[in-house]
C-alpha cells in the first residue's frame, strides 16, 4: 500500500466510524501471511457484521475502493464476495452502510432458510435485526434512495 492510499484510509476512517459505530470498525495491519492469504492491503478497515462475518475495505486508488466480505463460522476466514467500485470519498460512508445492510440481510435470510440451527443463531438473528433497523434508518438519513438494499450476489454494488 502506498503512502497516499494509507492517508486515504486514515482520512475516511472517522466518517466511516461515525456511520457504523455499532459494528466496531477499526484499521488493522495484518501480517504479511494474512495479507497474502486473504488478498487484502497491509492497512485495511475491518468491521464485524454479525457473529461470523467481517467486511474489509481498503483503497485501490483515490476514488476506487475494494470491499471483501468474509465468513468465519468454520473457524477460518472464507471469502463470500468481493466488490471493487469507484466511490467518491464523501460517498464512502453510505457505501459502507449499504455493504453492512447487505451482509445483515443475507445473514438473516440464511438463518430463516435453515430454521435457526442453534439458540446462538437465533440470538444472533435478534441482534442483527436490531442493528439492521438502526443502519437502515441511518442510511435513509444519509441518502434519498430507498433503504432496501439487494442481497443478490450479482447486485453486490452498495447502491451503485
Amino acid at each position: 500500500m502506498s503512502a497516499s492510499q494509507r492517508r486515504l484510509l486514515e482520512k475516511v476512517a472517522t466518517p466511516i466510524f461515525d456511520a457504523i459505530p455499532e459494528l466496531s470498525p477499526r484499521i488493522i495491519e495484518p501480517s504479511k501471511e494474512k495479507q497474502k492469504a486473504l488478498s487484502i492491503a497491509d492497512s485495511t478497515l475491518l468491521f464485524q457484521v454479525g457473529a461470523y462475518r467481517a467486511i474489509a475495505i481498503y483503497p485501490v486508488d483515490r476514488d476506487t475502493w475494494n470491499a471483501k466480505e468474509f465468513d468465519s463460522e468454520s473457524g477460518a476466514l472464507t471469502l463470500l464476495r468481493e466488490k471493487t467500485s469507484a466511490v467518491a470519498l464523501d460517498a464512502l460512508p453510505v457505501w459502507v452502510l449499504a455493504a453492512s445492510i447487505s451482509s445483515i440481510d443475507d445473514q438473516l435470510a440464511a438463518y430463516k432458510a435453515t430454521g435457526f440451527p442453534s439458540p446462538a443463531h437465533e440470538a444472533s438473528a435478534a441482534t442483527l435485526g436490531r442493528q439492521l433497523a438502526v443502519l437502515r434508518q441511518r442510511l435513509n438519513s444519509r441518502t434519498r434512495q430507498a433503504a432496501i438494499v439487494s442481497t443478490d450476489d450479482d447486485d453486490f454494488d452498495y447502491l451503485g
